[in-house]
């Protein structure tokens, strides 16, 4: 035995001595470059003519093969996974194949599977497919992914690699279908950032009050997707897949058609503020483009091509009554400087244009001009509840919120410049809240001003004091007095001898009035001047000065000596 043990430990010298040497070389990858990276992509329930969302799939691929990753569903669960891929014969593609739920069926719950198909091609796109049998998603039984949104990220370097569509966007959720009374009839909207890297971050609301926030990634041509389970009761989604591309002027957006896809659907819920039945799911149309910031000293109005001019019309959709809640509701705006609205026009029983000071007491609205982000609010409307409840008639005050972005059109595009919802509380707090939509549309040239060029102007006149017992105003002409008043260009002031007053009247097409007694009641200037109705230009004149004082107020009344007002050219 000892004999045998030698020749054995000889035996293994003289191998190790003539022997040649062995080389240890580094294993070939089996996947090539193009093949390795991250990827991501939505997953749906396939359908004619289209499906629904069922979650997302996000891995990762090695040199060596491996792929790791998860599916993120829509029962909110997360469901990892591994798997070998095996390259095709020209490497151009690689497959694999994984098991993610097997379990066997007990005493409570039914057997639970689900499995994974995975191709990722090197044109950076890739299919996933499986079936499954899972107690939280008992109605589904298949799944793929979303054609368009499939692909390997793309991280974009500055200065090495950019991303050309860097910036700011704003975009809305319109039209939901199919339409009714149970579905929400406003525009979510959403506003976002791409950076240097190519991630797009995002912030909303969708029509039904429901806020998000998130990210997204980015394909090397441009394709995001967003899916969000914002519910808390059932299954529920909103999902949204699109492409950027660029305008006639170079600026990147989502083009009509194809280039988007987006689902919503929410589960019935009888606690929820609205839209308490559920509805959908429901396709929903995405406008989506860049909102380039004003630069210094510019306002929104300015990168909007809109002009002190100009206004457009408010339009309404499910919110407010517009016989009921007319004095307290705007019909048409225009952007002032600070980004603030003015009323331009108002409904029956309003404040009307010329009092911003009265719309200011309970009318609030603006625009954010980094984002585009537009909120409006009418507070204190008031409704009354009649008989049998309550048990006496009760007046109710409620605030109507308006949330929206504006939008950077092509020039001639005759879209809304801006979308948005609208909600109204109940008015029993049992009920539901009331939601719908509104728009920003229709760019006119101020109505009030559209006739303004025969009227505005400088006047000159001689004023011809009437009779009166009273002693003379403080600063009033003496009579015959030459005199001139001029017309603001946009109708809103007139100037006599020095003193400026704003318009309170548009009797329109046959007169004006100005005055600033309201502000100050115990000294103060009324001029009203009559217009010909055809060209506008002034043809009558009457002025009134009055002033507080004891034993007895001071007042004094003016027109024109005949043939002496005349328009100056």
């Amino acid at each position: 035995m000892r004999a045998n043990t030698l020749l054995l430990h000889v035996a293994g010298l003289l191998v190790g001595l003539f022997s040649a040497p062995v080389t240890h070389s580094a294993t070939a990858p089996v996947l090539p470059v193009p093949l390795v990276g991250s990827y991501q992509g939505m997953l749906q329930v396939p359908g004619a003519p289209e499906g629904t969302p069922f979650g997302r799939i996000e891995f990762a691929t090695l040199s060596t093969g491996k792929a790791s990753g998860k599916l993120i569903l829509i029962d909110k669960k997360t469901y990892a996974f591994t798997m070998t891929l095996t390259p095709n014969g020209g490497s151009t593609e690689a497959a694999g194949n994984a098991t993610l739920v097997q379990k066997a069926a007990t005493k409570s719950t039914p057997a639970q599977s689900m499995n994974l198909a995975l191709n990722i091609k090197n044109d950076g796109t890739f299919t996933a497919s499986g079936a499954l049998s899972l107690s939280t998603l008992p109605s589904i039984s298949t799944y793929e992914q979303l054609a368009g949104a499939a692909f390997k990220v793309v991280t974009f370097v500055p200065k090495k690699n950019d991303c050309p569509w860097i910036g700011a966007y704003t975009g809305a959720f319109s039209d939901a279908l199919p339409a009714g009374s149970s579905v929400p009839s406003g525009a979510g909207y959403v506003s976002g950032v791409v950076g240097t890297s190519g991630e797009m971050k995002v912030a909303g609301k969708l029509a039904d009050g429901t806020t998000f926030t998130g990210s997204m990634k980015s394909s090397g041509d441009a394709r995001y997707f967003l899916l969000l389970t914002p519910y808390t009761v059932g299954i529920g989604y909103f999902g949204t897949s699109f492409q950027l591309t660029q305008r006639a002027d170079s600026r990147w957006h989502v083009a009509d058609g194809d280039a988007a896809w987006t689902k919503w659907s929410k589960a019935a819920n009888s606690k929820d503020k609205a839209f308490r039945g559920g509805f959908g799911p429901l396709d929903v149309f995405l406008t989506l483009m860049q909102w380039v910031p004003p630069a210094a000293k510019l306002s929104v109005a300015d990168t909007l091509g809109i002009d002190a001019t100009e206004v457009f019309s408010l339009g309404l959709e499910n919110v407010m009554d517009a016989v009921k809640h007319a004095k307290w509701l705007p019909k048409k705006f225009g952007l002032n400087t600070n980004n603030t609205l003015r009323v331009a026009e108002g409904a029956a029983g309003s404040p009307g244009a010329f009092f911003p000071t009265e719309w200011a007491k309970f009318l609030t609205a603006k625009v954010d001009p980094k984002t585009g982000l537009v909120t409006l609010t009418i507070k204190n409307i008031e409704d009354t509840i009649t008989p049998p409840f309550p048990a006496r008639p009760k007046i109710v005050k409620r605030t109507v919120s308006f949330y929206g972005v504006m939008f950077q059109l092509l020039a001639g595009d005759a879209s809304p410049i801006a979308n948005g919802f609208g909600s109204v509380p109940p008015l029993v707090s049992t009920d539901p809240a009331v939601f719908g939509g509104f728009d920003f549309k229709d760019i006119v040239i101020d109505p009030f001003i559209a006739g303004a060029a025969g009227t505005a102007g400088t006047y000159n006149v001689t004023l011809d004091m009437l009779d009166s017992p009273l002693v003379l105003p403080d600063g009033a002409p003496a009579d015959n007095t030459p005199a001139t008043f001029t017309i603001s260009s946009d109708l809103r002031s007139l100037t006599l001898l020095g003193k400026t007053i704003p318009l309170v009247g548009d009797g329109r097409p046959g007169s004006l009035v100005y005055s600033d007694a309201k502000k100050t009641p115990l000294k103060n200037l009324t001029v009203t001047v009559f217009l010909n109705v055809t060209t506008g230009v002034v043809n009558g004149f009457n002025a009134n000065y009055f002033q507080v004082s004891r034993p007895l107020p001071r007042q004094r009344s003016y027109v024109f000596v005949n043939n002496t007002l005349i328009k100056q050219p």
